[in-house]
């Protein structure tokens, strides 16, 4: 689960992904209720600061329920989603993620952290994981998968 912000409102929210294999030289990339260019970034860096082979798999991201938001608070969310898909395990699920991904991989703060935080312990979520706590990407995969 992921901890946005839509407008002034904090909201946890399920960020989904799945990966898989193509024939086409070209793989899809395709995103629903996110930024797609902040998932491409995304990408880039799971690939890159993860060795994540990418470059032969379709890649389909959502935001479960059919809203969209453009927060970068969710780019951890997504990394771990994508992460979780290409290799087949599981997320936790009473963890909640929070957290803008930079291109060198390390997690950085958001707006609205602590409201953030907050709706996500008010939604039941026990493992709470946001900058700070995580400072780069590969320290999250290695806690949660």
């Amino acid at each position: 689960m992921a901890l946005a912000l839509a407008g002034e409102r904090a909201l946890a929210l399920e960020v989904q992904a799945l990966a898989a294999r193509t024939p086409f030289p070209a793989p899809k990339r395709v995103s629903q209720g996110l930024d797609p260019r902040r998932v491409d970034v995304v990408l880039a860096v799971l690939e890159r600061r993860l060795n994540l082979p990418l470059g032969n798999l379709d890649i389909y991201t959502n935001l479960a329920g059919g809203l969209k938001v453009y927060d970068p608070g969710l780019d951890l969310a997504v990394a771990l989603a994508v992460y979780s898909a290409v290799v087949g395990k599981p997320l936790p699920q009473d963890a909640a993620l929070v957290g803008e991904v930079g291109l060198a991989g390390e997690v950085r703060s958001v707006e609205g952290l602590e409201r953030r935080l907050a709706e996500g312990r008010r939604a039941g979520f026990t493992k709470l994981y946001y900058p700070g706590e995580i400072r780069r990407v590969e320290d999250m995969v290695k806690r949660l998968l």
